[in-house]
């Protein structure tokens, strides 16, 4: 019988091959999309006034400054008031553009402060004011300044 035991093992070791076990893991896959948005800006031309215009100076410029944002992502755009010693901010009417002669501008900026993005390139109206009173008391001169204009995504 213990023979027989023993053969009987030795047969089973023989004819059942090797054992293997299959094991499973989850791998996580993760991705993050970033809000983000970019900005380009041209020039904003105020053209030329005569010192004895007595009406406001209000060009609107629609291609001057692009942005494009991620769809649905919201965003906000400000400036810093300009290069040549702005009081404030430009959006708020105290940027001073310089003159070439020395003297100094005061002007005004207006453009839509916040939007939320397509993901295709925009153009931004932006509007510019220089008062009467301001250019008819500046010198006859070239006058410029340098803003830079920022856009940023919101939550």
């Amino acid at each position: 019988m213990k023979r027989m035991m023993i053969l009987l093992v030795m047969a089973l070791v023989m004819f059942s091959g090797n054992v293997f076990a299959a094991t499973s893991a989850t791998l996580n896959v993760t991705a993050t999309v970033v809000g983000s948005c970019e900005i380009q800006a041209g020039t904003f031309a105020f053209g030329s006034v005569d010192n004895f215009d007595n009406t406001d100076l209000n060009p609107t410029v629609l291609d001057s400054v692009q942005i494009k944002c991620g769809s649905g992502i919201g965003y906000a755009v400000s400036d810093d008031g300009g290069a040549n010693g702005g009081l404030n901010d430009a959006l708020n009417g105290n940027a001073l553009m310089d003159g070439t002669l020395g003297g100094q501008l005061k002007y005004k900026l207006a453009y839509p402060t916040s939007g939320t993005g397509t993901g295709a390139l925009e153009n931004i109206s932006i509007t510019g004011t220089i008062a009467a009173v301001d250019f008819q008391a500046a010198a006859a001169d070239s006058y410029s300044d340098a803003v830079v204009l920022t856009i940023a995504p919101t939550p």
